[in-house]
C-alpha cells in the first residue's frame, strides 16, 4: 500500500520574514532569511522571499537574482517562475501579483 510521503517541516524562520516584509521591515527580513540559510541552504523559498524584499525595495535587478536562484534550485517552484517573469518583463503588474510561494499561513 503507498502512502503520502511525509512533507518536511517548514521553517519557522520563513513565516517572520515574510511578516516582516509585509510589514517592510525588509533588513529585518533579510536578517531572518541568512539564518534559515544557515540551517538549510537549498531552500528554494528562501530564495523568493530575498528576492520579494528586494524587489518591494525597488530594487529589481537583485530581485531577479534570487528569484532565478530559487528557480534554479527547483524548476517547479511556479511562485518563483512568475516572480522572475514579472520582473523581468518591461512593464510592471502590481506587487499584489508577487507570489509567496510558502505553505504557511495561505500564502
Amino acid at each position: 500500500m503507498l502512502t503520502k510521503k511525509a512533507q518536511p517541516p517548514v521553517d519557522p524562520v520563513l513565516g517572520l520574514a515574510a511578516q516582516a516584509i509585509e510589514t517592510g521591515e525588509y533588513s529585518r527580513a533579510r536578517q531572518l532569511l541568512k539564518e534559515s540559510m544557515a540551517n538549510d541552504m537549498e531552500n528554494p523559498e528562501t530564495y523568493n522571499l530575498l528576492g520579494i524584499s528586494y524587489e518591494k525595495e525597488g530594487n529589481l535587478l537583485k530581485a531577479s537574482r534570487f528569484y532565478r536562484v530559487a528557480y534554479y534550485m527547483d524548476q517547479t517552484f511556479q511562485a518563483a517562475a512568475d516572480n522572475l517573469e514579472r520582473v523581468c518583463q518591461f512593464w510592471r503588474k502590481d506587487s499584489k501579483d508577487i507570489q509567496w510561494g510558502l505553505s504557511i499561513d495561505g500564502r
